[in-house]
């Protein structure tokens, strides 16, 4: 009862790269596009690997880890291989052989096998992301990632690389619960390969059954999980007895101690990582405030500018309606004061002003 895992990732999302911590004898490499790995370490590999090819190889395992690099070059190349079969069932049968190998991994490996499925991810009309595949014609016929236990969606901002093991609502991401210390960590395969067997007790059920491994699959409650020390899946006969598991919690402590100082100095590393970024996300808010402060600075300067200026308009304003008036009012006492003075002139020749059939006085006009 091996372990299908499926790893998603766009191109240069660093899915074959997460490999470089692998040694030789610890993974085995189906390389279905025959392209060189992204590292110079030399790892056990076989370029064009078909579905017979690698179901052959797992039958005779000798390694706990293997790697189907791209894997959805299988199901690229059969659908090439049949482009000019008319019809949809060939859409079907290309299902049907990818599901075949994932049936002949979880019944035809042995319990401590874990298969990793590299491939390649899209995003669909709604912004999710999902495993590719030949497109709706087999989406209608296979759901990839729910024949998998655990999807991890490889990630990257250029800097830096990391897995997400649980989904944000906007992809097929998950892992058994308790399984990884964080929704992200570190693009290391090999460090998920340890975490895998460490969270089902792979390693100290094979030494606690002396190699035998049944190929019933014990599935126990996940909410009664209390400690590591419990498994979401159990593989193998289930040891009840208090001798059995005390003594498979001893045998087991080195193998948690090992791995809860490689998780504290994996967080430890991403904290180192991620401080350049905090600090700079530090320094830039900090800009940004002094720039908010230097424009309220400046525009309240602006606001002060133009009510000065309003003010002063309206004191010139102001003044030119008092100097406006005060010509007016001397232009009216002068004209009043003119005809006044016409008035005497007139009761002084015997006119009546009051008359306007009464001759005014006219003005003398003297010869030169």
């Amino acid at each position: 009862m091996g372990i299908p895992v499926l790893v998603l990732g766009e191109s240069g999302s660093g899915k074959t790269s997460s490999l470089r911590y692998f040694t030789s004898s610890e993974v085995g490499i189906f390389n279905v596009a025959g392209k060189p790995l992204p590292f110079r370490k030399r790892l056990p590999a076989i370029c064009g690997a078909s579905y017979s090819l690698i179901q052959r190889k797992l039958q005779r395992a000798s390694l706990r880890s293997y790697v189907i690099d791209d894997s959805q070059y299988l199901l690229a190349f059969a659908a090439f291989s049949r482009a000019r079969e008319k019809g949809y069932d060939k859409f079907t049968d290309i299902a049907m052989e990818f599901y075949g190998l994932l049936r002949f991994i979880v019944t035809q490996t042995p319990p401590d096998c874990i298969v990793y499925f590299l491939h390649h991810s899209e995003v669909t009309e709604t912004g999710r992301i999902k495993a590719k595949t030949l497109g709706r014609l087999l989406d209608n016929h296979l759901t990839l990632e729910g024949l998998f236990s655990i999807v991890l969606l490889c990630r990257t901002d250029g800097a830096s690389y990391w897995f997400e093991t649980q989904s944000d609502g906007m992809s097929t991401a998950k892992s058994p619960r308790g399984m990884f210390p964080a929704r992200s960590v570190v693009n290391d395969l090999k460090a998920v390969d340890l975490a895998i067997r460490q969270y089902w007790q792979l390693d100290e059920k094979r030494q606690a059954e002396g190699g035998h491994w049944s190929t019933r699959l014990d599935v126990r409650d996940h909410d009664q999980v209390d400690s590591a020390e419990d498994s979401f899946y159990a593989y193998g006969p289930a040891l009840d007895m208090p001798e059995e598991r005390a003594l498979r919690t001893q045998r087991a402590q080195p193998g948690r101690d090992a791995l809860r100082e490689q998780r504290t100095q994996t967080a430890r590393e991403q904290a180192t990582r991620e401080q350049p970024s905090r600090d700079f996300a530090r320094e830039a808010a900090a800009r940004e405030a002094s720039a908010r402060e230097q424009a309220a600075r400046e525009q309240s300067s602006r606001d002060t500018a133009r009510e000065q200026a309003a003010r002063e308009q309206a004191a010139r304003d102001q003044s030119s309606r008092d100097t406006a008036r005060e010509q007016a009012a001397r232009e009216a006492f002068h004209r009043e004061q003119a005809s006044g003075e016409q008035r005497e002139q007139a009761v002084s020749e015997g006119c009546d002003p009051d008359d306007p059939l009464s001759p005014m006085p006219q003005e003398e006009h003297h010869d030169a």
